[in-house]
Order: structure tokens, then sequence, then C-alpha cells
């Protein structure tokens, strides 16, 4: 682990790279190379039906926090509907899927431990450019290499 970048960090509001991660589409508050490893701290505002199927991070845990809207989580064999205030946290190596309800846009805050985790989104966002859909093969090989792996079916 290196040594953060600065001892205070202070990033305005809306600043920060704005992604579209295969449909999930986040901002990148911090990175983990500006935490110096320690996590990455990103801001997700999704319409309903946007998800991510059921997968595990080998290395790191995951906590959101809702800010607004509905997202149902599924992490192990629980199945939690999330709301406004609530917080999901999921321990690494422990399958965990999430997905927008409702009739309205969910946002939230998700924070992972360690930080890195940000390059993974940025590399699959590039491929994402024009409206591209990356193969799943590519998909489930740009995150193995970051220690995440989804289950099947994907």
């Amino acid at each position: 682990m290196t040594t953060a970048t600065t001892e205070c960090l202070h990033v305005r509001a809306n600043h920060g790279p704005l992604l579209n991660v295969i449909g999930d589409h986040q901002r990148i508050i911090l990175t983990g190379e500006q935490t110096g490893g320690t996590m990455t701290l990103l801001a997700n505002c999704n319409s309903p039906g946007t998800g991510i199927p059921l997968h595990f991070h080998g290395s790191e845990d995951e906590a959101f926090y809702i800010l607004e809207g509905e997202v149902e989580f599924t992490v192990a064999d629980q199945t939690i509907i999330a709301r406004k205030g609530d917080t999901i946290f999921g321990a690494r190596k422990i399958p965990h899927a999430w997905k927008v309800i409702g009739d309205r846009d969910a946002r939230m805050l998700v924070f992972v431990t360690p930080g890195g985790c940000d390059r993974m989104f940025q590399e699959l966002a590039d491929l994402c450019r024009g409206g591209q859909r990356p193969a799943p093969e590519t998909i489930m090989e740009i995150c193995g290499r970051y220690d995440v792996h989804f289950q099947p079916p994907v």
C-alpha cells in the first residue's frame, strides 16, 4: 500500500470522471491512487432495471449507501430491498448482485476497500465509448485481472 497523495483532499461536487460502465453510471469521487490504496469512493446514479449480475470480489469489500430510490441486493442467499438511508455491506469472496427497482432512479455511494477498482471501471468504460457493448468474455477477462469474478449465468 502506498501513502495517500495528500493529507487532505477536497473533491468538489460533480468533479471526477463520470463513467458509463456497461450501463452502470458512476462518478469516481476518490481513486485508489488518491487514497494511497486504502479505498475507492464512487457515486452511482442509475435508472430502474440497471444492475450488476451475481459476482464476488476476491480481495475487496464493498459498502453501498442508498441516497435515493430503491435497490434490490442479493448477498449470499439473502435478498434485501434497500431504500434511502440504508447501507448494505458485501464482504470479499461473498457473491452479491444489485438491481435498481421501482419507478425512479437510484443514487448510491459505493465504498470499496482497499482502493484501486476505479482502474477496472475506467478500463471497462473505455470499451463502452460510442455506445459499444464489449463481449461478455472481454468483460470477464478484465474483471478477472482485478480479482472480480461473475457467477453463471452471466
